[in-house]
């Protein structure tokens, strides 16, 4: 066995003598093929992309590669492809092995590892508030492998936040806003969530009263503005005196005759309030009937 170092035409003399001293000489061309040398490029990807390849085997005149072999490392092969792109199913790591071949049948094999990396999930958290509420936002995003290096925020009011916590947003009236929030991992991948909050109306509180005479009572009429789309479901009164009414207009009879102040609390169907103070309701002393019961007489 001998190994030429280089490829090329090699001429090869064989010299045989015999025990008596005869001798003879035969000489033969040998040709040593030269070897390919398998080489690839490739770029690692986030999931959901085609990873792309690029072949860079070589050969030394005149050797001519053949079609490559290619195991891509998920149990697939791929023979006598020229690739340049491969779906993988999932994210992971892959050992893609590239053999090569020439038309002399001189081969060479070469592996390398691949990354599939993981799209983040993008995912955040909020409760719907009322238009004079704060709205706080909880990021809830996650990776399966590596960590999220950015979150980029918008808010749908005018307010732009990067980080992982933003602080309390607070929107100038009711009304649907747009909110985003798009996440990216240590490996460039990146994914965005859409939602949209809703702020919600405050009802305006108003009411107006009569006076009376002591002792009939005081109507209060509710005039509130429900303020939006969402109908007020509650009433709450309470007055200088200490009473209190959950009725949406109240008749009110006082103790005794003054001026009396009244506060009305409205809350609608979500739970926002509005109220207002008005006073002050009257109730009138009666007039004291008094006369001289000396009459003259005849």
């Amino acid at each position: 066995f001998h190994a030429y170092a280089e490829p090329g035409s090699y001429m090869v003399t064989l010299y045989l003598e015999s025990d008596n001293g005869c001798d003879s000489d035969t000489a033969f061309e040998v040709i040593a093929d030269p070897n390919p040398i398998a080489g690839f490029d490739f770029g690692n990807v986030c999931d959901g992309l085609p990873m792309p390849f690029n072949e860079t085997s070589t050969v030394p005149l005149p050797g001519v590669l053949q079609l490559s072999d290619w195991d891509m490392g998920n149990l697939t092969t791929l023979n006598d492809t020229v690739l340049n792109a491969y779906d993988y199913s999932t994210f992971g790591p892959y050992n893609v092995s590239l053999a090569v071949v020439t038309q002399h049948g001189c081969t060479d094999v070469i592996s390398e590892l691949v990354n599939v990396h993981p799209v983040p999930t993008a995912e955040f958290a909020f409760t719907n508030v009322c238009e004079d509420d704060l709205a706080n936002f909880n990021d809830l995003s996650s990776v399966a492998t590596g960590v999220i290096e950015n979150w980029d925020w918008i808010f749908g009011n005018s307010d732009l936040f990067n980080g992982q916590s933003p602080g309390p947003q607070s929107y100038p009236a009711d009304d649907l806003y747009p909110i985003s929030l798009t996440v990216t991992s240590d490996s460039g991948c990146v994914n965005i969530a859409l939602d949209t909050i809703e702020i919600y109306p405050v009802p305006i509180a108003n009411f107006s009263f009569d006076s009376a005479c002591f002792p009939i009572g005081i109507q209060f009429s509710d005039l509130s503005d429900q303020n939006g789309a969402y109908p007020i479901t509650q009433f709450s009164w309470s007055f200088s005196d200490g009473q209190v009414s959950i009725a949406s207009s109240p008749l009110i009879s006082f103790d005794e005759f003054g001026a009396y102040s009244a506060t009305l609390l409205v809350t609608n169907e979500w739970g926002c309030k509005g109220d207002s103070m008005i006073g002050d309701a009257l109730v009138h002393p009666l007039p004291v009937s008094e006369f001289d019961a000396n009459f003259g007489h005849c």
